[in-house]
Order: structure tokens, then C-alpha cells, then sequence
């Protein structure tokens, strides 16, 4: 899980590894772990806490 205190992050709809995040009232951006090997859980899923490079994927409007 991303622990990040603000924007309201959650994982993006149908995209395995990113997560949205709110950008003011109406747009939100979504980012991916960005290592040339991501690193990753034992269930083989992205270990945010190690993550130190993302990747911004887009900003989108609501």
C-alpha cells in the first residue's frame, strides 16, 4: 500500500501497480514503480516501501 498522507491515493481502476492520486478537485494523476526491477512483496506485488523512483503515467480530469 502507498502511505502518502495527502491526494488521497488508492490503486487505479484495472492497471495492476499503479495508483491514482487526487490532484485538486477535479484532475488526479497516476503513478507506477519506475526501477529498471521493480521491487516486489513476497505475493509478488510492488513493495512501495522500497519504491524510490515512479514514473507519473498521466494526469487525468474526474
Amino acid at each position: 500500500m502507498l502511505d502518502l498522507p495527502v491526494g488521497n491515493p488508492r490503486l487505479a481502476d484495472g492497471t495492476e501497480g499503479r495508483y491514482r492520486i487526487d490532484i485538486g478537485d477535479s484532475h488526479f494523476m497516476e503513478i507506477s514503480a519506475n526501477h529498471v526491477k521493480n521491487p516486489l512483496g513476497a505475493a509478488g506485488e510492488t513493495d512501495w516501501s522500497r519504491v524510490d523512483r515512479i514514473k507519473i503515467e498521466g494526469i487525468y480530469e474526474s
